[in-house]
């Protein structure tokens, strides 16, 4: 059955920061928590919103992996500030950080007992008010249900619900424009896979395919000239456009890409969007033969002429991007691709995958990407 939901309060403008006291006071929030990580902290940004709003609290200590020991921090910074509502600014991480600590301010326990993963866990109910400000154009975090953070037990845990929704998101394509070319380039090339994989899930939500194919067009179409001309607000704005339709395209659930990204990530710690670009054009090849009219529907967005393939179109982006698509590149080793192949077809991505694949294609494609 399709689900959907648009329940995010989006304000979107280069310098649409400058809108966070009205939103703030739209949500009737008094004194934040400003979250956001040492990089952005060195870039003044959190001190920018916090002039803005008057005195106000930050937390400056996010992990680029958030972790269970940086939320309770986080909260116990919330706590001893007396404060009502939470401002994250930055990419994934941030964001992630924020929802978690909205789920630790309003709910008992610990955030194992809401993880997803494990067998009994809890719902998530309404959460602290959260406003994200997003700084990458690549996770789609800002309009998704969830958040992954790393448990005191070593653990990814998932925490997920409509209650996660931030109340509101301030996308600002200003604030994108120090993001570093390869950064940009692999955040893209993150939600450029965010709405393929919706396109060519199994879920049937023409609503939802209609924006993926929408994010589609606007990232393949603008990412080169963001990457080469960091200043073309224009670019940087259809970049976090595409973020945001890959964020809503995720309603679909992911694929093979993601089935083998995410174990890759989790046992060598690379990027997550340069894991994806570097295994993208060949999974996509592959889907699509396994659905040729949604691959018809891709070619048409991306502008691909017919007769060249989908994959090698894609893989010629990551190289003129700079992407890496060799996976020994990442620290990925021969001896891992049995444990890897059979881990990506067990996964929830590879039910959702046009076809679900067997171990033995995802092993090919871990050689073909190797």
């Amino acid at each position: 059955m399709p689900s959907f939901y648009l329940l995010t309060h989006v304000r979107f403008a280069p310098g649409a920061l400058k809108d966070l006291p009205q939103e703030l006071a739209r949500l009737g929030v008094r004194k934040p928590l400003i979250v956001t990580d040492p990089g952005l902290a060195q870039l003044g940004l959190a001190d920018r919103a916090a002039a803005l709003i008057g005195a106000s609290a930050i937390f400056t200590e996010t992990p680029e992996n958030p972790t269970e020991a940086a939320v309770d921090a986080a909260l116990s910074a919330f706590r001893a500030n007396g404060c009502d509502g939470i401002v994250a600014i930055g990419g994934g991480s941030a964001m992630d950080l924020g929802k978690a600590l909205g789920v630790m301010a309003t709910h008992p326990g610990r955030l194992i007992d809401y993880d997803v993963t494990q067998p009994s866990f809890k719902p998530v109910g309404s959460i602290t008010p959260l406003i994200v400000v997003p700084t990458t154009a690549g996770t789609g975090t800002e309009v998704g249900v969830g958040c992954v953070i790393i448990l005191d037990n070593g653990h990814k845990g998932i925490i997920d619900g409509f209650g996660l929704i931030p109340a509101s998101v301030i996308c600002d394509p200003e604030l994108t424009v120090s993001l570093p070319a390869l950064l940009t380039a692999a955040t893209g090339m993150d939600a450029l896979s965010h709405c393929i994989e919706g396109l060519f899930s199994t879920l049937d939500n023409p609503p939802v395919e209609a924006i993926a194919l929408d994010g589609t067009r606007r990232i393949v179409g603008a990412i080169e000239r963001a990457c080469s001309h960091p200043w073309d607000l224009d670019a940087r704005a259809e970049m976090m456009w595409g973020s945001l339709a890959g964020g809503y395209a995720m309603l679909m659930e992911l694929g093979a890409i993601h089935g083998l990204s995410v174990p890759i990530g989790a046992l060598h710690h690379a990027h997550h969007g340069a894991l994806t670009a570097a295994v993208m054009g060949n999974v996509t090849r592959l889907n699509a033969t396994l659905a040729p009219q949604k691959a018809a529907r891709l070619r048409q967005a991306m502008s691909v002429p017919e007769g060249q393939d989908l994959g090698d179109f894609l893989n010629g982006l990551c190289d003129r991007l700079g992407l890496s698509r060799r996976l020994r590149d990442f620290g990925l080793k021969e001896s891992e691709f049995a444990g890897l192949a059979a881990e990506a077809e067990a996964s929830g991505f590879n039910i959702t995958n046009p076809k679900p694949l067997p171990a033995e294609a995802y092993l090919r494609l871990l050689e073909e990407s190797w």
